[in-house]
């Protein structure tokens, strides 16, 4: 991956993720498209970002700063390219975590959260694509969907 925003941006994700396929669901590639950046971003570098083991990735310390260092340029640069109205951006900003089974995420909400997005440019969607539930806690998920029995039914 020759481009440095675009590796940069597809760290980030992985830095926000559980692991390297979750960071692949969130940007619709394939794992391997970020193995490839992180692999290539360390080489470049000369750091390694993640400590990986059988259980996942975890920053290191080096990545954790080059995390937060590389939000804020990509934000910078993705400002310049957006036009927004400042009073509505005021408003409503930030991001919303959406965690949603694929067979729904991939199309409907998406589609269903459009105009809500549109009229809010501050508004950021870090779409979850999973068959399995969220720990919605650990993950800050502001939104749920989820289909089927509940297996612990709620009652008054």
């Amino acid at each position: 991956m020759s481009n440095r925003l675009e590796a940069l941006r597809v760290f980030c994700a992985a830095a926000d993720a559980a692991n390297f396929r979750d960071a692949a669901v969130r940007l619709a590639v394939s794992p391997q498209v970020v193995t490839r950046a992180v692999r290539e971003l360390e080489e470049e570098l000369g750091e390694p970002l993640f400590h990986r083991s059988t259980r996942g990735v975890q920053l290191t310390d080096f990545g954790r700063q080059l995390a937060q260092r590389a939000r804020t340029a990509v934000g910078g640069v993705d400002a310049l390219f957006h036009r927004t109205d400042r009073r509505a951006l005021s408003q409503h900003a930030g991001t919303v975590r959406v965690t949603a089974p694929n067979v729904y995420g991939r199309r409907l909400i998406p589609e269903a959260l459009a105009p809500m997005l549109a009229a809010h440019p501050g508004l950021v969607l870090d779409l979850r694509l999973s068959e399995e539930h969220a720990d919605v806690v650990d993950e800050q998920i502001d939104i749920g969907v989820r289909a089927g029995p509940n297996p612990s039914p709620i009652t008054l």
